[in-house]
């Protein structure tokens, strides 16, 4: 019986070219054990090696035994790179949760514990607030696309709540020798098709959401509301948000109004979500979509000092000189 933790790197498999010649199978890392350090962080893509066919029970002894970093996606090269790798293969996949689920919660899923294969604790547990913990799933059916993949992962996100959505199922985990280790039954499996199912859902859900969003952007300047928003809203009607640079300028002038006590947070972020959605026509910069428009209004400030009176001054200002020049460019383009 061949040895799964041979000393063969990935990249002189000779199946590696030929995903569906294989069943099931992970790649480890003997040189980082438990929490990587920074020069080891920097040499992550070197020196995996993959274990063919490598069970549930090789996996748990690489992660809990051992130490090792592991991951459950093989990939073109060996590793994966965000710029050129090639998803090939994953047969496992995990959750990773960083003190937003307690353990004990968990363990007695139903869903948890009909398909996952274990839980073991990370390094931070018990050195953080909350438990830190990850669950191993092995699929029923290997999936070779990274698109179907993701989608099964969103679905097991939604299966499962509270885990971290930034960490990649098929990404590197470091392992944790010292583990606390939760066994589940050993024909437990995930089934991928109830993972697209829920991610149909999650999809139709969004798609709604946004749908919805858009709905209300079309009356964005109709409403009860103080005197300063219904400006703003009015004042942006016929102002365009195609153009980057205005886009931006738009967020950090409603934000300046904010600081200044004038309007909520909650407010101005509404009036930026509506005008971004209601006022946008193309395509490329994804200004429509809500969570994008989220997270440029998140990352932005209105200036230096929120209540200097120039500040909140030089937000209305600008935003009514855009209409103006809106209302300029319209009456011109009618006149031609």
């Amino acid at each position: 019986m061949t040895d799964p933790f041979t000393e063969v790197p990935i990249a002189q498999s000779e199946t590696i070219e030929t995903p569906q010649t294989f069943e099931g199978g992970f790649a480890f890392k003997q040189a980082i054990k438990n929490k990587a350090t920074d020069e080891q962080l920097r040499k992550l893509g070197m020196g995996w090696i993959w274990s063919e066919g490598g069970s549930r029970e090789h996996l748990r002894d690489c992660l809990t035994q051992k130490g090792w970093a592991v991951t459950p996606g093989k990939w073109k090269g060996g590793w994966k790179n965000a710029h050129k790798s090639e998803f090939i293969q994953a047969h496992f996949i995990f959750l990773d949760f960083d003190g937003d689920r307690r353990l004990v919660d968990a363990v007695v899923d139903p869903f948890v514990q009909r398909s996952a294969s274990f839980i073991y604790t990370t390094a931070s547990h018990g050195k953080k607030s909350g438990d830190r913990f990850r669950i191993v799933f092995e699929l029923d059916a290997d999936v070779f696309d990274l698109s179907t993949f993701n989608r099964v992962l969103i679905g097991l996100n939604a299966l499962v709540p509270g885990s971290d959505v930034m960490i990649n199922g098929v990404s590197c985990l470091f392992g944790n020798d010292r583990a606390k280790v939760i066994d589940f039954d050993p024909d437990n499996r995930l089934a991928v098709a109830e993972c697209l199912a829920k991610w149909e859902q999650v999809e139709r859900r969004e798609v709604e959401n946004r749908q919805q969003k858009k709905r209300q952007a079309v009356s964005m300047f109709e409403g009860n509301s103080n005197d300063t928003e219904n400006n703003l809203r009015r004042w942006l009607q016929p102002v365009p948000s195609n153009t980057y640079d205005r886009w931006i300028k738009v967020d950090a002038w409603i934000k300046s109004v904010v600081y200044s006590g004038e309007i909520t947070e909650d407010q101005g972020e509404a009036i930026f979500i509506d005008w971004s959605i209601a006022n946008y026509d193309g395509v490329k910069e994804k200004r429509n979509d809500p969570a994008v428009i989220e997270r440029t209004w998140e990352s932005l400030t209105g200036g230096r000092n929120g209540t200097d009176g120039f500040v909140r001054a030089n937000g209305l200002l600008n935003i009514r000189r855009l209409y103006h020049e809106s209302i300029l460019e319209q009456l011109t383009a009618n006149d031609q």
